[in-house]
């Protein structure tokens, strides 16, 4: 592994080239990458970058973001079938028939989304103060065309009418309540952060209720010793090694996404000798996605 390593690092000189990783991504991915953090952090990080190389350790829509808001540097996926299993349940084609069963709404995508979904709907929605975001969108009929749970969540705290899609993070809907009651009834004293992604029933037994930033934020900023993570389990590896005088206790072990696990050390190295797997989100998708995303998740990043 440290021969691997040392061999990325000297192909990341010779390209001009950085590594961004999500924070679900494996430990050996995180540690070799030059910035770690959550889908919008990552993309903060690139516009800001002059690399002209910028390895996404993440899934394919991090990486279609990533391209669409920096469209003169390459981009390269170690694992070209690092998908999102929630963005493949609403696929572009879709957007038809509902854009036209909802004609007066306002159609609004997460940014959880594929490229076409993006460049098929009027806003783009960001993890951090979704609430707020579509209380200020004028349509009082808002079509949320990705994750559901997420739906749910921002239904339950505006007046506005959200009409829901099907598609659902996998690794977050495994949180089931009787696992935050098991795991209160064992560490009364810890703080319960729940993701607005995970079932509605387990987002109501949260102390707080906050995207992987915000968690990340919330623990950094906390006088609490122990927390209840509720959120893909990857996130504990980087706070356990950015808090060691916490303690993490994750919600569930069964809240993985396997996905997110593909990109390892071999795969990177990989990806920037051979240059590939390279994303190219097309033009035409490319120019509707990053208006969609200017109308939203921009303020973001």
């Amino acid at each position: 592994m440290a021969d691997i390593a040392e061999k990325i690092g000297q192909l990341k000189k010779e390209r001009n080239a950085l590594i961004l990783a999500h924070y679900f991504q494996i430990g050996e991915a995180q540690d070799v990458a030059d910035f770690v953090g959550s889908k919008e952090e990552i993309n903060r990080f690139a516009v800001k970058t002059d690399a002209d190389v910028i390895v996404v350790c993440g899934v394919t829509f991090m990486a279609e973001m990533v391209s669409i808001l920096c469209p003169d540097k390459v981009v390269l996926l170690p694992d070209i079938d690092a998908g999102c299993p929630m963005t493949a349940m609403m696929p572009a084609y879709q957007m038809g028939y509902i854009k036209e069963k909802y004609q007066n709404a306002a159609f609004v995508s997460y940014i959880k989304s594929t490229a076409e979904v993006k460049a098929e709907c009027d806003y783009c929605c960001p993890s951090e103060g979704s609430v707020d975001f579509i209380n200020r969108i004028e349509s009082e009929e808002i079509v949320f065309a990705t994750d559901r749970y997420m739906g749910m969540y921002i239904a339950s705290n505006t007046e506005k009418k959200i009409i829901l899609g099907e598609a659902y993070c996998p690794p977050r809907t495994r949180i089931m309540s009787e696992n935050i009651t098991d795991l209160k009834g064992r560490y009364p004293d810890a703080k319960v952060l729940i993701s607005p992604q995970c079932r509605y029933e387990v987002i109501k037994m949260a102390d707080e209720v906050l995207d992987t930033e915000g968690m990340y934020e919330y623990i950094r900023e906390s006088d609490v010793r122990e927390f209840i993570i509720g959120n893909e389990v990857g996130l504990i590896y980087r706070l356990e090694k950015d808090f060691p005088d916490r303690k993490f206790y994750p919600a569930s072990e069964v809240a993985l996404c396997h996905n997110h696990k593909l990109n390892d050390l071999t795969k990177i190295y990989w990806a920037l000798k051979n240059m590939k797997y390279r994303i190219d989100v097309p033009v035409d998708v490319a120019d509707k996605a990053r208006k969609t995303m200017e109308n939203g998740c921009m303020d973001y990043l």
